[in-house]
């Protein structure tokens, strides 16, 4: 019972001692895990005292990319991610002669002051205008004379449009028409005229003589005859000419012009010159520390020559 409780408490020592292993070299690694960033100009992705710098050379991972579906389902794949910036570090300057550890005090127990070899500092421009022989704005004058405008009277021609009108028209004859006769029936009528036309051997009478005559009777026959003939013009014209209709003045060529004024401005000498900035460079300020984090001493091995309080 004893051997097995003393197993237990030296595998949770070996434990312990390899977790604070772990902890006193991440602390003491200077190796970091890159961070990329994307160039927002002033606002980018990069932790605080952090900035966003461009790489030499793109640089391209591949990352687990999951989404979820309209039904719930999980969806994973691998997806190329490409960089082309990454977080640098901005360096955190001190004062090493401060009554009280600057770096400690702002940013925590695990940063210190270092003395700088040489001072950094940061210089600002100070610049001022300096006038120069380029000119920026010139004086200008209206230079002016006179030339041909639009046309305020134009010469006129009459114009007209030809009609055809019918001058002669084909004459067409009417008549008037009546019904006359063309025939008549004709009657025999006779009489006897007591005078003896025929007689016998005995010299006696056998026929009388008659008297007859012809006389018109009732029409048998009509026909049509005109009478009363007029011509009169119909609407097919047979002769045509032409008259001028619609006639009106229109403007042709321009027999006067407006005169109109035209000016131009023409340089003169120089009103204003140019200015530029001469600048030099003045120290700002001048920092003799930097804060760095705190180196730690590695961990006291678990395999310790020393011997152990449990042996024997």
């Amino acid at each position: 019972m004893r051997t097995t409780t003393l197993i237990v408490l030296l595998a949770f020592a070996v434990a312990a001692d390899a977790s604070r292993v772990n902890v006193f070299r991440s602390l003491l690694s200077d190796e970091k895990e890159p961070m990329y960033c994307k160039d927002y100009n002033e606002h980018s992705d990069c932790p605080d005292y952090y900035e966003c710098q461009k790489l030499d050379d793109e640089f391209c991972k591949s990352e687990h990319v999951c989404s979820t579906d309209d039904y719930g389902n999980k969806n994973c794949k691998y997806e190329e991610v490409c960089w082309e910036y990454h977080c640098v570090e901005v360096p955190r300057y001190c004062d090493p002669y401060a009554k009280y550890d600057e770096c400690e005090k702002e940013y925590g127990h695990g940063w210190e002051c270092k003395k700088l070899d040489e001072k950094k500092c940061i210089y600002r421009d100070e610049c001022k205008q300096v006038k120069t022989d380029k000119c920026k704005e010139y004086g200008y004058h209206e230079k002016c004379h006179y030339i041909q405008g639009k046309c305020k009277a134009y010469n006129q021609k009459k114009e007209c449009r030809d009609e055809s009108f019918c001058v002669e028209y084909k004459q067409e004859k009417k008549c008037e028409t009546k019904k006359v006769c063309k025939a008549y029936e004709q009657i025999h009528e006779c009489k006897p005229n007591h005078k003896c036309d025929s007689y016998d051997q005995y010299d006696k009478c056998t026929r009388y003589g008659q008297d007859c005559t012809y006389k018109q009777g009732p029409c048998k026959e009509y026909e049509t005859q005109k009478h009363n003939c007029k011509y009169h013009p119909t609407d097919v014209c047979i002769k045509y000419d032409t008259r001028k209709v619609d006639c009106k003045y229109v403007n042709t060529d321009c027999k006067e012009y407006e005169k109109v004024q035209k000016c131009e401005k023409v340089k003169g000498g120089c009103k204003m010159y140019e200015y530029k900035n001469e600048c030099k460079k003045v120290e700002e300020v001048c920092y003799k520390g930097k804060c760095e984090k705190k180196k730690y001493p590695p961990p006291p091995s678990h395999y310790s020559s020393s011997p152990s309080p449990y042996n024997g």
